[in-house]
């Protein structure tokens, strides 16, 4: 083999070099987008656990960071940081709906009845700070399932959430009337979640 031919051989070992080293970072970088994609549907789940979002969110995240993690390729921590997201927030995403399966059949039933208290709020509260008398469609939630459930879960009973609601009410911060605009367009999922922002602050 004689000097250019040498060359040639030297030059064309060098580029299948480059072109290895740039495919192999190529691949690691699209791995590597993979994982930090898991990542991102990791704290997604977090941040949406409030609002249920978690239900889809988390399983998806879940499956790309198990998928980031089998390939065993770039992004392994962000994989392992995406499976810990992912899975702490469907336990939690789990819990809540156990917790909430007792009253999720009147989850429909209490945001109307939250809604009327709304409606009626400066006769109703004026007359619970007096004598702590409830109008009739709350007077139920004293009695079993709801005061049940309450006692058995949160150790309160109705009492103590009206409290919490009147004391918004003088300080001016409970739902207003136009706050319930479009109401009768909500999924039962979501006015479980307007009950609970009226009493969120009891368990904080």
């Amino acid at each position: 083999m004689d000097y250019k031919d040498e060359q040639q051989s030297s030059f064309s070992s060098q580029d299948e070099a480059i072109h290895a080293a740039a495919a192999g970072t190529a691949e690691e970088d699209g791995n590597t987008r993979f994982s930090v994609v898991a990542l991102v549907f990791g704290i997604l789940s977090i941040l949406t656990i409030c609002c249920c979002g978690s239900v889809v969110i988390a399983p998806i995240g879940l499956l790309l960071s198990i998928l980031a993690l089998v390939k065993k390729k770039a992004g392994k921590n962000l994989a392992i940081t995406g499976t810990v997201l992912s899975s702490l927030s469907l336990i939690v995403t789990i819990a809540l709906l156990i917790a909430m399966a007792p009253i999720i059949e009147h989850s429909e039933e209490i945001a109307m009845d939250y809604a009327q208290l709304v409606m009626e709020q400066d006769e109703v509260f004026p007359q619970y700070e007096n004598d702590k008398t409830l109008p009739s469609y709350l007077k139920k939630y004293t009695e079993s399932p709801y005061s049940d459930y309450l006692k058995d879960r949160f150790k309160i009973d109705f009492y103590t959430i009206m409290d919490v609601l009147d004391q918004q009410y003088r300080d001016g911060k409970f739902t207003k009337p136009s706050d319930l605009k479009g109401l009768v367009e909500l999924t039962s999922d979501s006015q479980t979640g307007l009950i609970y922002d009226g009493t969120a602050a009891i368990f904080e």
